[in-house]
């Protein structure tokens, strides 16, 4: 298998993963209602309050050294490590990932892994 198809499996079992758990907090953070019926007129009441999610257009996330590899955060969490020893990189790269890289979208950090990867 190549470069490109381990990055491209790698990526798409990534991005699966991130989606699922996107929607399962989505899930999780959503209002509840009960409704009834009362004299033929629906009433609904608010069960729970739900609490604001970061949707995929509002994320930020954070590239920078984990434990001498790549390491991604979301919201200051670590939700990724990338198998690069930054040992090995040029020295601006180190200096780039020491102070954190910031990028707005999956498409922009999928970018940014990439010229790490190859």
């Amino acid at each position: 298998m190549t470069k490109t198809g381990i990055f491209i499996t790698i990526f798409t079992i990534i991005y699966s993963m991130v989606i699922g758990f996107i929607s399962f907090q989505l899930g999780k953070n959503a209002t509840q209602y009960s409704v009834e019926n009362m004299n033929n007129q629906v009433v609904a009441e608010e069960v729970g309050t739900a609490t604001p999610v970061a949707t995929p257009e509002d994320t930020t996330y954070v590239v920078k050294n984990y434990n001498n590899r790549i390491g991604v955060y979301q919201n200051d969490e670590l939700i990724r490590i990338v198998d690069v020893n930054i040992d090995t990189l040029p020295a601006e790269e180190q200096k780039l990932l020491q102070d954190g890289i910031t990028v707005n979208s999956k498409e922009e950090l999928a970018g940014v892994l990439e010229n790490y990867s190859s």
